[in-house]
């Protein structure tokens, strides 16, 4: 299964929130559609306290990325992208491969 999201502006974008609808993603295409500016991305996990950068590079214009995730728990971390576009026009493509995940309570309610 795929998820898609189209980002338009420069900030921390929850991907996947591990409260609400996580996704248990495996793999990650990142593209820059725009025709002339680079963007630098940061793609990273985060349990409400402390985030862990998976990667961080510049991404030039029409360009993409194919990132395959390392296994993490999508119930304790949400999945974050950061972009800034260093003055230019944010135009990023986000699209995730994997599987609908439960959350911690959806989880339990199934399990009682």
């Amino acid at each position: 299964m795929a998820f898609f999201q189209s980002i338009t502006s420069d900030d921390t974008h929850t991907l996947s929130n591990k409260a609400s609808k996580p996704i248990a993603a495996t793999s990650v295409l990142i593209a820059n559609k725009h025709d002339s500016s680079k963007n630098t991305i940061e793609l990273k996990i985060n349990d409400g306290s402390t985030s862990y950068t998976f990667l961080k590079t510049v991404i030039p214009s029409k360009t993409s990325l194919s990132f395959d995730l390392p296994q993490y728990d999508p119930a304790t971390y949400s999945l974050e992208l950061t972009t800034n576009d260093d003055g230019g026009a944010t135009a990023i493509d986000v699209t995730i491969s994997g599987t609908r995940a439960f959350t911690a309570s959806e989880f339990k309610s199934i399990s009682t």
